[in-house]
């Protein structure tokens, strides 16, 4: 499905996404959620 010209949040959840990586990467192995990676930057 495609919704013409997107929904409000599309921007912003790719901007988180993408701001996330370094976090992620620095993560420790194992499962993690959002509360567990250091604090995203921008």
């Amino acid at each position: 499905m495609t919704i013409k010209d997107g929904i409000n949040g599309d921007i912003a959840t790719c901007a988180i996404t993408v701001n996330a990586i370094p976090a992620v990467i620095k993560a420790p192995a194992g499962l993690k959620t959002i509360a567990n990676i250091e604090t995203i930057s921008y």
